[in-house]
């Protein structure tokens, strides 16, 4: 049997495939995880290149991720920290 799970050609041992989007996105997900970065080269489901400027796949350490809940809690855990961070006092 082969392995048919085809692997991002930046993925790096111990990460996983996050998503791609654009620099807003991946500063978001940097306020949460902080073994987030950014490769060279977004596919679609299909492996195909996807040519929109700024939108790179986003990695981290898959022990991190599963730390914070996994990829479902990602987007409620960020707004909950946009939200907290809005109602701060400011300086």
């Amino acid at each position: 049997m082969t392995d048919s799970v085809w692997k991002h050609p930046d993925l790096k041992e111990g990460e996983v495939f996050i998503r791609n989007d654009g620099s807003e996105g991946f500063k978001r997900l940097l306020t949460v995880l902080k073994t987030a970065r950014q490769g060279t080269k977004a596919f679609n489901i299909n492996r195909a290149l996807i040519q929109l400027e700024g939108f790179k796949p986003i990695f981290c350490q898959k022990e991190e991720l599963d730390q914070n809940g996994g990829e479902s809690k990602l987007d409620a855990r960020i707004a909950a920290l946009v939200t907290s961070r809005s109602n701060e006092p400011v300086a």
